[in-house]
């Protein structure tokens, strides 16, 4: 019986280090498959930020802030619209307006890491986090806070297998 109790503790350690693989790898899993930008989600962030931000603005001004801000959110779908697809073996495609890209990702404490494959010296590494069904991702640029952009699954197509 005493060896018996001198094993437990090293099999729920086993365990328990099982398990704390296992986390990594489901979410890992959830990131899998194919993102877009959701639209709504960021419209709505946009405004929620100008709320707050403009409250004390002459209502003049706050207008003509809420009109820039509003022309940059339209310049930003336009740019960002497209699809990013994550795969198993670490590597991302993008497409959108600025083209394809190919990325490299990581993901650590359920942060996503994303860096160009053949980056340019201009080229800023993006970070990303899964909030419930939504992916948020943002440059990793240091004292430049800035609204990450939102994420949703791509709608799956006759035939993928996901529906």
């Amino acid at each position: 019986m005493s060896g018996r109790r001198r094993r437990l503790p090293v099999h729920a350690l086993l365990l328990a280090l099982c398990i704390g693989l296992a986390a990594p790898a489901r979410a890992e899993a959830s990131l899998l498959g194919t993102w877009v930008l959701d639209e709504v989600a960021l419209r709505s962030d946009v405004d929620a930020v100008m709320a707050e931000r403009f409250q004390n603005l002459p209502a003049d001004a706050r207008a003509q802030a809420e009109q820039a801000m509003r022309a940059e959110v339209d310049r930003i779908v336009q740019t960002a619209a497209g699809t990013i697809q994550f795969r198993a073996d670490g590597t991302a495609t993008s497409v959108s307006a600025a083209g394809l890209s190919e990325w490299v990702w990581t993901s650590n404490d359920g942060v996503v890491r994303l860096e160009k494959k053949e980056a340019l010296v201009s080229d800023v590494p993006l970070l990303g986090t899964i909030v419930d069904n939504a992916l948020y991702l943002e440059p990793d640029v240091a004292g430049e806070p800035g609204l990450p952009l939102p994420l949703k699954r791509a709608p799956s197509a006759p035939g993928d297998g996901r529906g």
